[in-house]
Parts: C-alpha cells; structure tokens; sequence
C-alpha cells in the first residue's frame, strides 16, 4: 500500500512538472554516453591526422626524387593516383607559361574550363588574371609561371579539403625549388593559407603584407611573395578591380621595377 502511494505522489508529480514520455526503463548517465561519443570523434580525427601524415610522407619522398618539371607533370598525370580528385577531374592540371620565369604565380585549383583544356586560369576567370597582370609588364609566353595548390578540379569547384592540399604540397614544393622564382604571386587566400601556413587573416589585411616563403626544398632560402585577389572573386566583385589594380602596382613597384628582368 505504501508502494501504490509512493508510486501515485510520484507520478502526480512528475504530471505537475509536465513530463509527458518515459524514454528509458532505467536511468541512463547520458553523460557517460557522451564520452563515448566524444572519444569515438577524437578517435576518427587522429586516424585522420595518421592518414593525412602518411600520404604527406609518401607523397614527399616521390617529390625529392623529381628533377625536372616536365617530370612532374608526367608523374602527376599518368601515374599518381594517391589523391581521390583526379578520379573526379577530366585532365591534370600542373602549369602553364615560362618554366625560365622570375615570377611565379600560384592559385587554389582548376576550374571547369582548365579541367577541360588542362591548362591553369584559362577560363574567364584567367583571361582576367591575364588582363590584370599584363597592366604590369607580365606575360605567360614571357616572364611568369603559373600552377596551383592542387593540381585536379574538385569536384562543383569547391574549395580544396586540407588533405587534396597536403596530399599536392610536396610537389608543389618541389617545383617552386626547380623554378626557383624571385618572386612568387599567391592568387587567393586558399594559395596564401596553404603556402604560408597561415589561417583567419582578412584579404584585406593579407594584401597590404609581403612575406617571405620557404620549403623544405629550398634550404634556408626564402623567396618574396605577395598576395592579390582571386580573379573568380572579382567576377563577382567588380568593385574590387581597382584595389588589384593597386595592389599590382605596389608589387611592381616593390619586387619588379629595377629588380627582376622582365
């Protein structure tokens, strides 16, 4: 009788406080639930970490063997298969311009039209690029080199996962060492973040800095980059175009004119 009484004054309660639906027959220490659910994600991100690590070390020792760039560019396309994009992408995307260059210029990946034509920045975006630094004195056929942080189209032209980028790194490394520019020109904040490991800077601010770059294949030896907008940003922007136009102009004025052959 005393259960029944309990079990009534209880359940007047658990009514007066508006539960309405027992879940559980027995308790449940939700909490402890969630330590395992928090240890089972800390576990998925650090064999993520071993996987991205492993793919880095393969991909760097592949890289230092490389000589030449016409080397890489045929690894790349016909027998590299490590990074899941190239499944995806019709062509390989490496370079494009003068391997003789003094400036480099490094954008964030192919997009339809270079997927389709194999060449970087060909599309629209790139006759724009093309426009832009032409203003300065810089031409593909001539003086500049031209490739980016991937080397396959993601697929919708999204932006390039951390592993696609470190999965390509080594080899982008090595052929900034092979080119060996006086200057590198970083198109976008996806080339600025992944060449100079840097994360959360503004454009705005990363445009009004210079830095200096370097790689485990250049040996201590560092090279002067800047950064500018991405053509695709200005297709959208057009407002932007003048601040580019400033920003060339400041690099011309501080890396080009009186300092490198062009």
């Amino acid at each position: 009788m005393k259960n029944i009484l309990y079990n009534k004054n209880l359940l007047s309660w658990y009514i007066s406080i508006g539960v309405d639906n027992f879940l559980y027959r027995t308790p449940t220490n939700h909490l402890r639930n969630q330590t395992k659910i928090l240890d089972s994600k800390n576990t998925l991100a650090s064999q993520k970490k071993e996987v991205t690590h492993l793919f880095k070390e393969k991909t760097q020792h592949i890289a230092t063997s490389m000589k030449t760039i016409h080397e890489i560019n045929e690894f790349l396309t016909y027998k590299f298969n490590e990074c899941d994009l190239k499944k995806y992408a019709q062509k390989t995307v490496v370079y494009d311009g003068n391997i003789n260059a003094d400036i480099m210029l490094i954008g964030e990946a192919p997009g339809a039209t270079e997927d389709a034509q194999g060449i970087p920045f060909c599309g629209q975006s790139g006759k724009l690029l093309d426009a832009a630094v032409n203003s300065i004195g810089l031409y593909r056929e001539k003086n500049i080199f031209i490739t980016n942080t991937v080397f396959w189209r993601p697929p919708q032209n999204r932006r390039p996962t951390s592993l696609e980028i470190e999965i390509c790194k080594p080899f982008l490394q090595k052929i900034i060492h092979i080119i060996n520019p006086s200057l590198i020109i970083l198109v976008g904040s996806t080339a600025a973040e992944s060449l100079l490991d840097i994360k959360g800077i503004p454009m705005s601010e990363l445009r009004k800095r210079y830095f200096k770059y370097t790689n485990q294949f250049l040996q201590n030896h560092s090279i002067d980059s800047a950064v500018i907008f991405h053509p695709s940003y200005l297709l959208r922007r057009s407002t932007e175009k003048k601040q580019m136009w400033l920003d060339l102009l400041s690099i011309k004025d501080k890396f080009i004119d009186n300092k490198i052959h062009i």
